[in-house]
């Protein structure tokens, strides 16, 4: 930080840390918290914990990928959910997932132990339980609050949606809903290169994982799950991996019942 000519953390963490605070805008309070993601330090990382439930649902998103990046702050995340900050069942699917797989041994065993072992149910067979309540179809009325709830933070609908991780809903509402019910459950069956996720390990020992949303000569722009945007410097970059996953999470499942599935698909097609 010193070599950029931004100020010790010890100077800065305490603006920042008021400028995490719920008073102020979105766009204020996201800065604030990329800022001190730029800092090695724990206590950056504790700066940004400590503001956990004075947070809205989108800015905690934006936390927890941030901490992602560096083996440090990831350390500190675990620390939350063990002295119980962070509920583990509070946590995204993609950001389990994320956990459980950490390069790092030690942090990944600490995650296992934390989030408990993930769901082994076979896609089959959750498609095979939301299948009759999709073929009986349902009401886009209910089905619109479902995507309120559950999609608008990645996807837009129109002019509707707070992000744009995804491509546009309006652009799926002539697919069936047997297709919509896998693309839905199991994005990882067929993966748009478009929204391919990669995993970028830095020079730094931070990660990074995205969707490569443009490329230059001299940097690469990710389009991370919340719909924000990084970039990405070539001269940071130690490793570039294709993990062939698609950028929308597995595990919808967990959070969207047979009945709701199928209202929020007959409003997805709905005009």
């Amino acid at each position: 930080a010193a070599e950029l000519g931004v100020a010790p953390l010890t100077l800065s963490g305490p603006t920042l840390r008021l400028l995490l605070g719920p008073a102020q805008p979105p766009l204020l309070r996201t800065a604030a918290a990329t800022a001190l993601a730029g800092y090695p330090d724990a206590e950056a990382a504790r700066i940004m914990i400590s503001t956990w439930d004075r947070q809205t649902p989108q800015l905690r998103q934006h936390l927890l990928r941030l901490l992602l990046r560096r083996t440090r702050h990831t350390d500190v995340l675990l620390e939350g959910l063990s002295d119980g900050t962070i509920q583990a069942s509070t946590l995204p699917p993609d950001i389990s997932r994320a956990l459980r797989q950490h390069r790092d041994a030690e942090l990944r065993a600490r995650a296992a132990t934390l989030l408990g072992a993930p769901q082994t149910q076979p896609m089959r067979d959750v498609l095979a339980r939301y299948r009759p309540a999709v073929m009986r179809g349902g009401d886009p009325r209910r089905g619109q609050a479902v995507y309120q709830r559950a999609c608008k933070v990645c996807h837009t609908r129109g002019a509707t949606g707070l992000a744009k991780a995804g491509p546009d809903l309006m652009t799926v509402r002539d697919r069936s809903a047997e297709a919509l019910l896998e693309q839905i459950l199991d994005p990882n069956r067929e993966v748009n290169p478009a929204y391919t996720v990669y995993l970028i390990e830095t020079n730094e020992g931070g990660e990074i994982a995205g969707a490569i949303a443009s490329e230059g000569p001299n940097a690469l722009t990710l389009r991370l799950v919340d719909g924000s945007q990084t970039v990405v410097f070539r001269s940071q970059i130690k490793a570039l991996t294709a993990t062939g996953r698609s950028l929308m999470p597995e595990g919808l499942h967990a959070s969207i019942k047979p009945g709701e599935m199928a209202d929020l698909i007959r409003y997805l097609q709905s005009r």
